[in-house]
């Protein structure tokens, strides 16, 4: 009886708050509906900028924990932030993917849990649904308005914004602080086995992360390694770090910190060495995430190119890049390796001189820029994200000692067809590529499920 009276509270809240919520209008998806709603102004600026636009506007389902307006001003009050600080947030991705679950969960469903049920959410941590005073909590957000519908799924309304564990983030000067001590029980050094036996901190392990190894977790594991221990990770390359860090919190280790900048090791007076930049070829093959690419440059003979002094721009497709355009082609890596026109086509992800992301920002959309191969690609803006041709950029501004790697999800080919530039869609359509490199987490689209 209790949970039914519960039930008929929420639910008169979300006539107040949706008096159209149950007109049978279910034609407009999440975001959508949160928008038309009025009071969402600052998750749906949250959700362009993180770049999960799209994700929420695609078929789910999905549940979604929607703060208010209200919420988001009294978080911002509680931290002593502007909005413009919390867009910025590194961790702003995985804090509006905390309050998403997969697939459809009307109230019904979240009554006949038990109290302090813990619930999946699709950024990997769980959130916990609890009873109290006639109210239902997810962590300590009270449900505010339930079951409005939207066509790919539910939204339930909150009066907080619900925050995940984050990694906490240190300066390497900081970091040997930690160890020395003894606040932290592990150091993982995230890259690849090459590049850990060539220099590494004193009594770090060495697990591959993601974007390296499939079995990172697994790894941890066999290291012994217990959820409750205090971790550091480090990698030359900051996204490769934080998307070890969102594979850990994922899997519910509670504390982990990421070394800002990377180091090689320490010297004998105990200050740590930083890592040096390496040329565009070493810091893609360093990745792990690129080996199709390195291959394609070494029978092209263009590694000695994009290791001179450049500077280069690169969009770089991953390896997963790569593996859908030899699906969508019918061939083997082996008959792409021996096109003709391969220099021409990895010359055409190249342009001369380094152009940042705030650079592409700057231009109209629909911009023809020169390849180093001479033909001209196009960017676009579309949806919150930038595209080069078809491709996606996924991750901008990794550094290098001769330019810059802007990661995109495919390949794009010279010569095609040419398509009219996507309308842009206004100054927010366009934050998201500036914040990418530090909500993405990570140097590949390899998010969990339904992302």
């Amino acid at each position: 009886m209790k949970r039914v009276l519960v039930l008929l509270l929420v639910l008169m809240m979300a006539v107040s708050l949706f008096p159209t919520a149950f007109a049978a209008e279910m034609d407009k998806d999440i975001v959508d509906t949160a928008v038309d709603a009025g009071t969402f102004t600052i998750l749906a600026t949250a959700l362009d900028t993180a770049g999960l636009v799209d994700t929420l506007k695609g078929d789910g389902p999905f549940t979604v924990f929607a703060p208010t307006d209200d919420a988001f001003a009294a978080l911002l009050a509680d931290l002593g932030i502007t909005a413009e600080d919390l867009l910025a947030n590194p961790d702003l991705k995985n804090i509006l993917l905390y309050h998403v679950v997969s697939g459809a969960v009307p109230a019904a469903d979240v009554l006949a849990l038990d109290d302090g049920t813990m619930v999946e959410t699709v950024n990997g941590q769980s959130l916990t649904v609890t009873f109290e005073g006639g109210n239902v909590f997810v962590d300590d957000a009270k449900v505010t308005a339930t079951d409005v519908m939207a066509s790919n799924g539910i939204i339930h309304v909150i009066d907080k914004v619900i925050m995940p564990v984050t990694a906490t983030r240190v300066m390497t000067a900081d970091a040997k602080g930690l160890i020395d001590d003894g606040t932290i029980d592990h150091i993982i050094d995230v890259r690849p086995a090459s590049a850990f036996d060539e220099a590494h901190v004193p009594g770090a392990l060495n697990i591959p992360g993601p974007m390296a190894s499939e079995g990172f977790l697994s790894g941890v594991v066999a290291a012994g390694i217990e959820k409750d221990d205090e971790i550091l990770i480090y990698c030359m390359v900051q996204p490769a770090a934080e998307a070890a860090a969102d594979a850990l919190l994922g899997a519910g280790y509670g504390n982990v910190t990421i070394m800002l900048g990377g180091i090689t090791g320490w010297t004998e007076a105990g200050y740590p060495v930083a890592a040096t930049l390496k040329d565009i070829v070493d810091t893609a093959v360093g990745a792990g995430s690129f080996n199709t690419l390195a291959a394609a440059l070494t029978k092209a003979n263009l590694v000695e190119t994009l290791k001179g002094p450049g500077p280069f721009t690169v969009f770089a497709p991953t390896d997963d890049a790569f593996a859908a355009l030899l699906a969508n082609l019918g061939i083997t890596a082996e008959e792409l390796l021996a096109n003709p026109d391969l220099a021409r086509i990895l010359l055409y992800h190249v342009v001369p001189g380094k152009v940042m992301a705030s650079d592409v920002l700057a231009l109209p959309n629909g911009t023809m820029v020169a390849t180093a191969g001479g033909e001209k690609l196009t960017v676009t803006f579309m949806g919150g994200n930038v595209y080069v041709d078809d491709a996606k950029v996924v991750t901008t501004d990794v550094m290098a000692s001769n330019g810059v790697i802007h990661v995109i999800d495919a390949v794009i080919l010279p010569g095609q067809e040419e398509t009219e530039p996507v309308p842009k869609t206004g100054d927010l359509g366009m934050v998201p590529f500036g914040f990418l490199a530090l909500a993405s987490g990570a140097w590949i689209a390899m998010r969990r499920k339904n992302q």
